[in-house]
This record gives C-alpha cells, structure tokens and sequence, in this order.
C-alpha cells in the first residue's frame, strides 16, 4: 500500500489514480502537513504502507513530516519518496522562499539516507512539471505520465541497491 500526500492535484493526483491500492491525505480530505496533530494521524493510518510519497509542499512542513515519519519507520523494510525540486540549483533570479524551503528538503533526505536504518529514503528532484500550477511556464516540462514512471522505477528497486537522490529534467 503506498501514502501519499496531496493526492488532489498535480504529481500527487496522478500518482493516486495510478496507484489503486494508495491512501491520500490532502487539506481537502482533513490533513494538513502543517498542523503536528495532522502529520501524527497521517504517520499512524500509513502504519499498514510500504511506500510513502512525502509530495505535499507546504513551507517547511515537508521536513517536517519527513523527520517524523523516518522516526517511525527507521527500523522497517519500507520506502520513503520526497518530491523535491531542482528550484534550489540557484536557477531562479529572485528571492525564492520555495526554493530555500526544497533545499531543506533535499538536506534532511541526504542526511537521513546515509543514517543506519533500514527505511529507504529517496529525493526526487523534479525541474518544471506539466501541472496547471505552472500552466503559464512557457519552457519544457516534465509530462506527468514520465514523472510517475520515474516514481514507478524507484518503487520498484531492490533490497541491495536503492535510489537515494535523482534529479529528473524535461528534454529540452
């Protein structure tokens, strides 16, 4: 069973509706990443998941709920995916609260990856991805049916080798 937040729109619709067997927690369905009691509930319904894709982008809360669930998963076979982004590579030329933000993320998934655990943890970073959010950007994206399968192939590696930060980019 794989969970997944913000499951309403986005890479996260995409990948719930691919997914038949995926538990989704998003604002509109009582679970925001933001409110601790919220993130508690969250960790304990995804007690009975193999996968959990930390995809909900809300300030911090993304680190957040990545430190909290790998507490409660450290010591079990499962996987943790973060969708992250390529935002923080210094290529935006203005100030960037979000790109700050998915750099933090990127820091707790490597630091968290190289910890003795037998939880997997692996970063995604996505460039642009063809979502109406940013329907407005006029350069390349990411369609979401190559996003999911790169989510796809993560989920499927081994016991003995594992994925522990990918950048993906759209073709130019």
């Amino acid at each position: 069973m794989i969970g997944i937040t913000g499951h309403t729109s986005g890479l996260g619709k995409a990948l719930f509706d691919r997914h038949s067997t995926s538990l989704g927690f998003s604002r509109s369905n009582g679970y925001d990443i933001t409110n601790p009691s919220d993130r508690a509930k969250i960790i304990d319904q995804c007690s009975n998941c193999d996968v959990f894709i930390n995809n909900a982008y809300s300030g911090t809360s993304q680190v957040d709920l990545l430190y909290e669930l790998y507490a409660a998963w450290c010591n079990t076979f499962r996987l943790i995916i973060n969708i992250s982004s390529n935002t923080g590579d210094g290529i935006k030329t203005w100030p960037h609260p979000y790109a700050a933000h998915k750099i933090a993320l990127d820091k707790a998934s490597q630091q968290l990856s190289y910890q003795k655990s037998q939880v997997r943890i692996c970063n995604l970073r996505f460039g642009w991805l063809d979502t109406a959010r940013v329907s407005y950007v006029t350069e390349p994206k990411i369609s979401m049916t190559d996003a999911c399968a790169v989510v796809d192939m993560v989920m499927r590696s081994t016991d003995t080798a594992m994925f522990t930060e990918l950048t993906v980019l759209p073709k130019a």
